[in-house]
C-alpha cells in the first residue's frame, strides 16, 4: 500500500456507504427515519451515493448548509436543526421550499411568527419540528 504525503483525507466510501446501510437496516424496521447530517458529510457527492442507496431525508445545522443540500437536482427533504434568526435567513430558508421539503427547529413562538409573516413560503413543503429544554443540562 502506497499512502499519499500528509496531510491528507483518506476515505473509504465502500466502507461509509455500509454504515449507512447498516444504520438504516436497523433503523427501518423500528420506524425510526434515517436522516443523515450534511454537517458530517460536507460532500454534494457523498449525497448523490447516498440517495443511490435511497437516502432523500438529510439534516443540515443551518440555513447555508440546506442552501448547499439544495443544489442537488432531485428534490430532498431537509431538516434545518438549529433556530433561524432574522428576515434574510428566514426568507432564504422559505426560498429553498420552491423546491424541496423544509423542516425547521424552532423553540419558540417568535421564530414560528417569522415564517407566518414570510410570503415566499410553500406552506406545503414546509414544517416546523419544536425542539423542547426538557431541563436536563
Amino acid at each position: 500500500v502506497q499512502y499519499p504525503d500528509s496531510p491528507a483525507l483518506v476515505f473509504d466510501v465502500a466502507r461509509f456507504l455500509e454504515n449507512a446501510r447498516r444504520i438504516r437496516a436497523y433503523a427501518e424496521p423500528h420506524g425510526i427515519a434515517v436522516r443523515p447530517h450534511f454537517k458530517s458529510i460536507k460532500s454534494l457527492a457523498l449525497v448523490r451515493r447516498l440517495m443511490e442507496e435511497g437516502f432523500t431525508r438529510f439534516a443540515a445545522a443551518k440555513v447555508s448548509e440546506a442552501e448547499v443540500l439544495a443544489r442537488i437536482d432531485a428534490p430532498l427533504d431537509i431538516h434545518i436543526a438549529y433556530p433561524i434568526f432574522g428576515a434574510e435567513k428566514v426568507r432564504r430558508a422559505a426560498a429553498l421550499t420552491a423546491r424541496h421539503r423544509i423542516t425547521v427547529g424552532v423553540d419558540s413562538v417568535e421564530h414560528v411568527e417569522q415564517f407566518v409573516r414570510c410570503g415566499d413560503l410553500d406552506r406545503d413543503r414546509f414544517a416546523i419540528s419544536i425542539i423542547v429544554d426538557a431541563g436536563y443540562g
